[in-house]
């Protein structure tokens, strides 16, 4: 994943998180994405129309913040 990659879906989360409309960040998903939380009780969930869904109806309220970015294995992020 580039930096580029990361800070553009990054944005397109926090303008679904201030409009509520999901479907333009879910649909950069594969038809075959997986979503899973650590700590957090929701999901797994399997799909992109699934992910879509849940987020519609488990909203998160918090934009995010990139405050570094690192190497990771063999792709920056």
């Amino acid at each position: 994943m580039t930096v580029q990659l990361l800070h553009q879906h990054v944005d397109r989360f926090n303008r679904a998180v201030r409009s509520g409309a999901w479907d333009e960040m879910t649909s950069y998903f594969t038809d075959d994405a997986e979503l899973r939380f650590e700590g957090v009780p929701a999901g797994p969930f399997e799909g992109r129309e699934n992910i879509t869904v849940a987020y519609r109806e488990q909203p998160p309220d918090d934009e995010v913040v990139i405050l570094d970015t690192g190497q990771v294995g063999d792709e920056t992020i």
